[in-house]
């Protein structure tokens, strides 16, 4: 069926089961319960403070810049407003975490919610939540992440709608996939007012940890067979089964200690394989200039995907700061993405040579043309 199927076609239904996916990932944003309010923290003093609030939203009387003792009967913690759960110490940590964002949203989920402040004076403020968050309250990081996931999706499927038969340009469509199953869950749980419900948290936090290692696996993938095979299929398989093995035990919570040495350690060796395929490939190819283009891709691989990833978690715990790896990932996982396709999509359109590709039949001035819109990507 997939082979009847013209590239506009496949383009087009990518871009609609994108949306579709965006559409669902902004419907689960915006059903919870709204304050209106702004929490940012202080880890040095384990504070959390009034940041900002809505001047149209229900909490619209909570002075900025005052600490809360108190929402509800729970007090809140700097733990409870991280963007990223996978920093976490341990399992423990973690479970601890999940625990606390059910409870928490069961109390903003209530009818009044007590808002008790410590600073500059006490005072106990009643707050009736909105039934629904605005789509104005969204923050950037969410949108980012849900424009990132979409381009991502659109230029990896229709790289392989013009070259179907080609394990690199499948390699590529997955990569493409897989960012949108990790960046569209992050963008909901790091653009939370306060908390999500324990058990979606969950779920999200298991979805985005599905979405990294499948990159980082069709990523050293494609760098194995592209331009040039260095491995067999055999061994290729063992990457899905070795790094879903690991996303298994990981959501399972079982062997390892934490989500830093199950996930992060692994995006760490997918990072150090592809820079080693990388380099093996610009040494078997530095003689063949059709070969040449494609080990440019490693070096941006190498620069986001670990870095914007794993090292910053890690420093993240080292350093206890409150970093959030999401406002900076996916832009960089997007410069990966465009960087790998790039030979594959001059490839593709026949831009080494204007006799050869799919678009051999175009006039010259509608190649060129596609060529410079390409290039900003």
């Amino acid at each position: 069926m997939l082979k009847s199927l013209t590239p506009f076609t496949i383009l087009v239904l990518s871009i609609l089961g994108g949306l579709v996916m965006a559409f669902v990932a902004l419907f689960v944003a915006l059903d919870r319960p709204w304050l209106g309010v702004t929490f940012s923290a202080e880890d040095w003093s384990a504070i959390v403070r009034i940041e900002s609030v809505a001047s149209d939203g229900p909490a619209g009387m909570l002075p900025p810049g005052a600490a809360v003792a108190t929402i509800g009967d729970m007090m809140p913690e700097p733990g409870d407003l991280i963007e990223e759960p996978d920093v976490a110490e341990s399992y423990k940590a973690l479970s601890r975490f999940f625990e606390r964002q059910a409870l928490l949203s069961r109390i903003i989920g209530r009818e009044l919610v007590a808002i008790t402040t410590a600073e500059p004076e006490a005072s106990k403020v009643l707050v009736k939540p909105a039934a629904h968050r605005p789509l104005t309250s969204l923050p950037g990081v969410f949108w980012v992440q849900l424009l990132t996931g979409l381009a991502t999706l659109v230029i990896g499927a229709w790289v392989w709608s013009l070259r179907r038969h080609d394990a690199a340009a499948w390699l590529l469509a997955v990569a493409g996939l897989s960012i949108p199953v990790s960046a569209f869950p992050a963008a909901i749980y790091s653009s939370r007012e306060l908390a999500l419900p324990g058990g979606l948290f969950r779920a999200l936090t298991a979805i985005n940890h599905f979405g990294t290692p499948v990159f980082g696996v069709a990523m050293l993938a494609l760098f194995l067979i592209y331009p040039r095979r260095l491995v067999s299929n055999r061994a290729l398989w063992l990457l899905p089964i070795v790094f879903g093995g690991v996303w298994t035990l990981d959501t399972l919570q079982v062997v390892f200690r934490g989500p830093v040495e199950a996930m992060h350690v692994s995006i760490v060796i997918l990072m150090a394989a592809i820079m080693m395929s990388a380099v093996a490939q610009y040494f078997f190819g530095r003689r063949d200039p059709a070969a040449r283009a494609p080990r440019s891709a490693g070096l941006p691989c190498l620069w986001c995907f670990a870095p914007a990833r794993s090292f910053r978690s890690l420093s993240c715990q080292i350093c206890s700061a409150r970093v959030p790896p999401s406002r900076r990932v996916m832009p960089l996982c997007f410069s990966a993405f465009c960087s790998s396709a790039s030979p594959l999509v001059w490839r593709a359109i026949g831009c080494s040579s204007w006799k050869a590709g799919p678009f051999r039949s175009f006039p010259i001035s509608a190649r060129l043309f596609c060529c410079c819109c390409l290039t900003p990507l």
